[in-house]
């Protein structure tokens, strides 16, 4: 680990914290701030309705509004929480996955634009970074610009379609090649909102990059690895730098921060010792949350916050983490959640952060550092 990291430094395929951080006020920040989730608003989970359309469209829950986290925010303000980077997951038209990848117009049902401007301003006035969930890789049938034409096809020439369905239902993987264009499209409209951070692209660092075989645009994975890596170089110049989940390795010239490395180690009798390896290779480098079960640590087991220290993590919180329903499809985040439906579990999730951020403050500073043992 120790000599790959030195390969890639070496190679110049990714930079330190600790020289980014002098011309990025936004990492600086991220690298001295937890990372807040909110989960807004959602359809159903499985899906009710796999290939939906204006009219048999499923209703959206709603969660937690644009004032709603208006409301959070003084919490955290009133318990000393004076840095968190928010990300708002499911600001868009229908919610989370509601229509990628279809982004606007802001979903009234919420607060609408206005409401989302206001929230915006109110977070950067109150000291906190606040940015956004978008998609670059999936796509829906729902979509305002959905046709056959920008999803990926197979080798056969069908279309290649996801084995899980998701709020917006069956989903179809989106083509890099059309993936940038609604980037370039998309993207700086997002920032004209008026967010600033680490802006944050569903899986694209988590997912094998895909081979398209459509004849008008072909690509390979080599290719679709650079078409991501100009979307991501996009958010570091509109937002101030990118974030994902998962990190892949192809993505660390300009991954900032990863919601999550790994799912939790394997139980196995012939497991004798864990090797951090992949935080051991990129702490100092990619801000991270080592593993799926140290999200939420605070209200999990002291087994989880103690595995987030030892592995150098960032803390991660993320409101409404479970989101579908049925069987354990929806723990893989944990069953543990934070919600704030009421005032008193509001309250509570603010407690919770706040404990934790101040003891974040305490270790904070070895976020730019390197990992030798």
């Amino acid at each position: 680990a120790v000599q790959y990291r030195k390969y890639k430094l070496e190679r110049k395929e990714c930079t330190p914290l600790r020289k980014r951080v002098e011309y990025s006020p936004e990492l600086r920040y991220a690298v001295e701030s937890p990372e807040i989730r909110i989960r807004l608003g959602w359809k159903p989970a499985p899906p009710k309705v796999l290939e939906q359309t204006l009219d048999n469209e499923p209703q959206m829950h709603i969660a937690c509004t644009f004032e709603r986290v208006c409301d959070f925010i003084d919490e955290l303000k009133s318990r000393g929480v004076d840095k968190a980077q928010i990300c708002l997951v499911g600001w868009n038209k229908s919610g989370h996955d509601g229509r990628w990848p279809q982004a606007f117009p802001v979903e009234e049902k919420l607060g609408g634009e206005a409401g989302l401007r206001y929230l915006i301003k109110y977070a950067q006035e109150n000291g906190y970074q606040i940015v956004c969930h978008t998609n670059s890789t999936d796509s829906y049938n729902i979509a305002d610009t959905f046709s056959s034409d920008i999803v990926v096809r197979n080798r056969d020439g069908s279309l290649k379609i996801d084995k899980l369905a998701w709020s917006g239902g069956r989903m179809y993987n989106l083509c890099p090649v059309k993936a940038l264009g609604y980037a370039e499209r998309d993207l700086p409209r997002i920032s004209q909102l008026g967010f600033r951070g680490l802006h944050y692209i569903d899986v694209m660092t988590c997912i094998a990059p895909y081979n398209c075989y459509d004849e008008n645009h072909p690509t390979n994975s080599g290719q679709t690895v650079e078409l991501y890596k100009k979307i991501m170089k996009m958010s570091h110049d509109l937002f101030g730098g990118f974030a994902s989940e998962g990190a892949g390795d192809f993505a660390a010239e300009y991954l900032d921060y990863a919601l999550y490395v790994a799912f939790p180690k394997l139980k196995d009798e012939m497991l004798d010792e864990e090797i951090p390896l992949w935080e051991i290779v990129y702490h100092g480098i990619i801000l991270y949350n080592p593993t799926t079960d140290t999200v939420n640590y605070p209200v999990k087991s002291e087994y989880c916050r103690l595995k987030l220290l030892e592995y150098g993590g960032r803390p991660s919180f993320y409101f409404y983490s479970k989101f579908m329903v049925g069987g354990s499809s929806d723990d893989w985040l944990g069953k543990e959640d934070m919600i704030c439906d009421t005032d008193e579990q509001l309250q509570l999730s603010a407690n919770k952060i706040a404990a934790a951020y101040e003891e974040f403050k305490k270790y904070r500073h070895l976020q730019t550092e390197f990992i030798v043992k």
